[in-house]
Order: C-alpha cells, then structure tokens, then sequence
C-alpha cells in the first residue's frame, strides 16, 4: 500500500472537478487506482515523481488496444480544449452539466425543475456548453439527445 502526504497540487483542477461532482475524496485516488487495476488484471501501477508532476504507468491489456485502435471515442475532447472551458463557467451551467452526464435524454424542462430554474435558463446553459465545445445535440427535438464532448463519464 502506498502512503504519502496528500496535497492539491493544481488548485484549478482540483477546483474544477470539485465543482462537477467527480471527486469523492481527497487524497485517497492513488490507492484506489492500484485496488482498481489489481481487480481488472492489470498487474501494479508504476508511479514516478519529480518536484513539478508524478506519473502513474497503467499497462494495457491486448484486447485494450485492439478497442482503441479500431473504434475511436465519439466522445473526445476538442482540439481547443482545457481545463478553463469548464474553470470559466458560473455553478448553474456546471450543474446542469452533471445532470446532462446523468441523463443526456433529459430536456431542458425536466432539467429545469430538477435544478430549480426555468427552462428558458437551462436553454441558455446549453448555448454556453455548446458554445465551449463541452456538448451537442444530435436526432430531432422529440427523439434526439445530447453527446457529452468533455468532462464526461
């Protein structure tokens, strides 16, 4: 088992993550990671550190690659992506990000009285999350729904 001192070491992150809703607990993913692994079979995680980053080295299974190399995420991040998209936006819009990742069949009616506020308001937060390549809508009005672009799973 690994043991150290637990400390943020970018605050921007860590503040973002917070305010989506991903982290559970501070200081404990390290561990977690290696338990999660072990359970998967994939053997240890290598960790490294220097002063500015550490470097956690998880091996792949062959059926892992072969996935990645035929069938690329519809869900990846953009070309212009950074932490900031989501550093930059008020706490409704990241609520109502977290809802979409729960439910990307959920309408902006139904997010509205999940979240307290009008609808017309979750419909301004969808342009912002559109306009932050964050999400898109894909199908009609009545049977579409929405694709989570980043900050998602």
């Amino acid at each position: 088992m690994l043991s150290g001192i637990s400390s943020i070491r970018n605050e921007l992150i860590a503040d973002v993550f917070l305010k989506m809703g991903i982290v559970e607990k501070w200081g404990t993913g390290i561990k977690r990671v290696g338990g999660l692994c072990k359970k998967q079979d994939l053997g240890d995680v290598e960790y490294s550190a220097s002063d500015e980053f550490f470097t956690a080295t998880i091996k792949r299974t062959q059926e892992a690659v072969a996935v990645t190399k035929t069938s690329p995420e519809k869900n990846e991040l953009p070309n212009n992506f950074t932490m900031k998209n989501l550093a930059n936006l008020s706490d409704n819009v990241l609520k109502t990000f977290n809802e979409l990742k729960k439910n990307p069949f959920t309408t902006a009616d139904e997010l509205g009285k999940i979240l307290g506020i009008s609808s017309r308001s979750i419909k301004a937060h969808f342009a912002i999350l559109k306009q932050n390549e964050l999400i898109e809508y894909t199908g009609s009005k009545k049977d579409g729904h929405w694709i989570i672009k980043a900050g998602g799973n």
